[in-house]
């Protein structure tokens, strides 16, 4: 057995090595199971392929002695559509498309109400004509269009 101590250059390489030699069995092949490092990526066509090749995946690394942190687990589900906003209420935010109430600013371009929690402000809103929301500033926005927005894995 080799002694690399954490730091060295040895220790990723080896950790590398080991993780692809226990993980041959169950590994289905590139590119839809990805290794760097110590982080898997799973890509699969549906949710519950997805989650189907995650369970191999855990069964196998716990049959080895190793540990999968379901807590640090994340899903990303991403297609054709699913980035559409769909509004909701008289006055939608101009972030998350829902309807405002009486705690939101109006953004100085678009002329549209944001919400208190979608314009990253903090304390009390007091009307400001320099604001600026989120996506008129090219800010990334939040996904409305998702299938989910919770998946559960054998209780985790």
């Amino acid at each position: 057995m080799v002694d690399a101590h954490q730091g060295s250059v040895l220790s990723p390489l080896l950790f590398i090595l080991v993780l692809e030699a226990l993980s041959r069995e169950f590994h289905t092949g590139v590119p839809w199971e990805l290794l760097y490092a110590d982080d898997l990526v799973v890509i699969a066509d549906s949710l519950e392929e997805c989650i189907s090749k995650l369970r191999v995946w855990k069964a196998g690394m716990e049959s080895k002695g190793l540990r999968v942190n379901m807590k640090k687990t994340k899903f990303l589900i991403s297609g054709v559509g699913l980035n559409l906003l769909q509004d909701s209420g008289e006055f939608p935010c101009a972030i998350c498309r829902s309807g405002v109430g009486v705690n939101s600013i109006v953004c100085s371009q678009c002329k549209l109400w944001v919400h208190k929690k979608c314009s990253g402000l903090t304390g009390r809103l007091v009307a400001d004509p320099e604001f600026v929301c989120h996506r008129c500033r090219g800010v990334a926005c939040p996904i409305d269009g998702r299938p989910v927005t919770h998946v559960d894995v054998d209780g985790t």
